[in-house]
């Protein structure tokens, strides 16, 4: 801070303003919408005499013969700080700490018009947005819109996904992001005539030479200490860009659904939460970020905090005199502000890079480049301007011509980098893994019926074959006496054809024989009598013919007789007891079928394992029917390791290569194993299953449903012993697999190089 002082720039804008109870203070901005200072009588002298030839002891004296008294040297140092950092001096003061400041390239901006008169009207016409009852009922539309947001949060993600995924109408989000844009701004312009500031003008700006961006320029309405003005502004203009999300999310919900205007709504209610949600980012230069600069009271916080951060880690000394707790504040708010940007710029960065290559291939990639030269125009302005100073001729020497310790010091680290990025490293590949028992089963109704006794309960161990619970047996018992009683009567009855015919009916048939015999011989004795008379004529023909027929009725008989006598001794037949023989085969097989019915009805665990159903034993008195399930019995003693590796890993995996492994229960545990085998097929991570296994029908039916891209992988199984049962079937966590040894930049910069060798590759044409 020796020597002489920087120069004030001569092309700002200097606003006087008259204060309250007399004399003047003023506003200095570096063009339209631009940084602004607010600057006292004081200060302002003190800046018109920074012309480059003062030193700061003559202006000190100068403040001490003007103002009465003498101002301490870090004051001074202070408000050259402040002024340097806010852009507002031609010679940077850091140009004297050896610090090269970044080449600032700002956003060009268009005026449209002048609003005040318009801005004026509005005012009048909608004085009552003001009031309070208007606020209450603002604030009631918006909890309803959260409570619609609560209750139908997953259609609208289904919705939202559906959208995206089916490539929607890419005018509708831009015309949400310009409507919510225009009805803040606007807004906030009619907020500003209401509290009695102007309007300077209602502009159009590019952020980034890409984005379009409205806004009202407020910066010289108000006074710059009338904090709260300026404050309700803000909250104004973003409570109107909430509501109209609010009111977009219940138009959403009382729309026919898949409706056009069912649609639109729902676009323009994801683009405004989108957009209010960046716009109250306070780590953004948006309403967000200025309502807590005017809330903390505290000035320029977000270039103050990243010079304070960028000055504690650099070790340098501070840009200002801070007290301990504003130190401490600008620390953590510019450390925040650097962790937001890096994974909020990586993000949209990353997911435009990955859009714009996956689209459009090459022409994507020079797009994107053209992208990423636009948003860090100002850093390769700056790189340039390095380059060129390390283009001289002495850039490695100081002044006296010795090399500066600092180059060595960087191009050691360099070195360094270099050294360690060729050195050998095991590398390993990575994916979720889920534990699978090595063998699980549900048991099952084999028979309908009611439970009436269960004999576990959950986690219980059990044996193969052990009972686990008991059916209501009463029909099985039933069916099975019936099949006994059937069996038995045709048993009877084949013993009885196997015996034979008993003595007495033999001797029965032979009397029969006999008595038919006698019967004949005593008719054909009367038949000769009468065939005599006949002659004789002493017997009418009648008596003749009668006594002939009875003769031939004896005749028959005897026939009969012999024939029953010879049935009788022959036996019964070969094919009727193979005929009784299959009835009784068959009668046993009803028995046997009876009999196992009969055991089904006690279910038994079909392995060795343990009981992982929910309170088993709530279940009796309920009904089962044919293959209902009542619990599931498994063995975990062994596990298998189903670990899915993204498709691009597997030509690094191995069999019998080692896994570690970490569930998520217990990361502090690691367990070791090896791959068993590697699936010979990749499938899609998100449907779980191969595709080409499905039906027409199914495959029609995926078509149709909206998924999240998760890519391939590939099913890689391992085994784990689980001999403490410390592990649970279903956990989850990640697997590491042991790959081969190569350098480390080959390992940390793989996927770059598959990108060049497959991706790039692909649209050389």
């Amino acid at each position: 801070m020796k020597g002489h002082v920087p120069v004030f720039r001569q092309d700002l804008n200097i606003i006087p303003r008259l204060r309250e109870g007399g004399g003047f203070y003023y506003i200095v901005q570096d063009g339209l919408g631009g940084t602004m200072l607010e600057l006292g009588e004081e200060e302002y002298f003190l800046c018109r005499g920074l012309n480059g030839s003062a030193t700061f002891e003559s202006l000190q004296e100068s403040f001490r013969q003007r103002f009465g008294y003498r101002l301490p040297e870090e004051q001074l140092r202070a408000l050259v700080h402040q002024l340097d950092y806010a852009g507002f001096l031609t010679t940077s003061q850091q140009a004297n700490r050896g610090r090269e400041d970044e080449l600032i390239v700002p956003d060009r901006v268009w005026p449209l018009f002048d609003p005040n008169r318009l801005f004026s009207w509005l005012a009048a016409l909608f004085s009552w947005w003001f009031n309070p009852v208007f606020l209450v009922l603002s604030l009631a539309v918006i909890l309803a819109a959260a409570g619609v947001l609560v209750r139908h949060g997953s259609d609208f993600l289904l919705e939202t996904k559906v959208f995206w995924k089916t490539g929607g109408n890419f005018l509708l989000p831009i015309l949400g992001i310009v409507t919510t844009n225009v009805i803040g701004e606007v807004v906030k312009g009619i907020a500003c005539r209401y509290y009695g500031g102007q309007v300077a003008s209602f502009n159009l700006t590019l952020i980034y030479r890409l984005v379009p961006r409205f806004f009202s320029d407020t910066s010289n309405a108000i006074f710059e200490r009338e904090r709260r003005a300026h404050l309700l502004i803000h909250l104004a203009g973003s409570l109107a860009q909430v509501l109209f999300c609010a009111l977009c999310i219940i138009a959403w919900n009382n729309t026919t659904g898949w409706s056009v205007m069912h649609t639109v709504w729902l676009v323009l209610a994801q683009v405004s939460m989108v957009y209010v949600l960046l716009n109250l980012n306070p780590f953004l230069e948006r309403d967000g970020y200025y309502i807590l600069s005017l809330w903390t009271d505290m000035r320029y916080l977000r270039n103050r905090a990243l010079r304070v951060f960028k000055y504690r880690i650099t070790g340098r000394g501070l840009p200002e005199p801070l007290s301990a707790a504003e130190m401490k504040l600008f620390w953590w708010f510019g450390l925040l502000i650097l962790i937001f940007e890096t994974g909020f710029w990586s993000l949209i960065l990353g997911t435009a890079g990955f859009l714009l290559t996956s689209k459009m291939k090459g022409v994507g990639a020079i797009f994107f480049l053209v992208v990423l030269c636009l948003r860090f125009e100002q850093q390769i302005r700056a790189g340039f301007t390095r380059m060129e100073k390390w283009g001289e001729r002495r850039i490695m020497l100081n002044q006296t011509g010795s090399i500066r310790i600092r180059y060595l010091v960087q191009f050691g680290i360099l070195l360094i980098i270099v050294v360690v990025m060729l050195l050998p490293y095991r590398s390993s590949v990575s994916g979720e893994f889920s534990l699978r028992p090595v063998a699980q089963f549900g048991i099952r109704a084999q028979v309908p019926g009611r439970i009436e006794e269960v004999f576990v309960e959950q986690g219980e161990k059990v044996k193969a074959g052990e009972p686990v619970a008991r059916l209501d047996s009463r029909d099985q018992q039933r069916r099975f006496e019936e099949a006994q009683a059937t069996r038995d009567n045709i048993k009877a009855q084949l013993d009885l054809l196997l015996a034979g015919p008993k003595p007495e009916e033999i001797a029965k048939a032979e009397q029969e024989v006999e008595a038919a015999r006698t019967s004949l011989r005593h008719s054909e004795k009367l038949l000769r009598r009468q065939e005599e008379m006949y002659r004789n004529k002493a017997v009418s023909e009648k008596d003749y013919d009668e006594a002939l027929k009875a003769r031939d009725m004896d005749r028959e008989r005897l026939k009969i007789a012999i024939k029953n006598l010879d049935l009788v001794k022959s036996g019964p037949r070969k094919e009727e007891i193979r005929a009784m023989e299959a009835q009784l085969r068959l009668a046993e097989v009803d028995v046997d079928f009876a009999r196992k019915e009969l055991e089904l009805t006690t279910l038994r665990s079909p392995i060795d394992g343990h009981i992982i159903t929910a309170f088993p034993v709530q279940s009796e008195g309920q009904y089962l029917d044919k293959g209902d399930m009542f619990a599931v019995v498994e063995d975990s003693s062994r596990l298998l390791v189903d670990i899915q590796l993204p498709e691009e890993d597997i030509s690094q995996v191995r069999q019998g290569a080692e896994v570690v492994l970490k569930t998520w229960a217990e990361p502090a545990r690691k367990f070791t194993t090896k791959v068993r085998t590697v699936a010979p097929v990749a499938f899609e991570k998100q449907k779980g299953r191969v595709i080409r296994a499905l039906s027409e029908k199914e495959w029609l039916f995926e078509r149709k449903v909206a998924l999240k891209d998760e890519g391939r992988v590939v099913t890689v199984l391992a085994d784990l012993t689980n001999g403490d049962s410390w592990l649970k079937t279903d956990m989850t966590g990640y697997a590491k697999i042991q790959a081969e040894t190569r350098p480390v930049y080959a390992v940390f910069f793989r996927w770059l190089s598959r990108f060049v060798r497959v991706e790039i590759w692909s649209w050389i044409p």
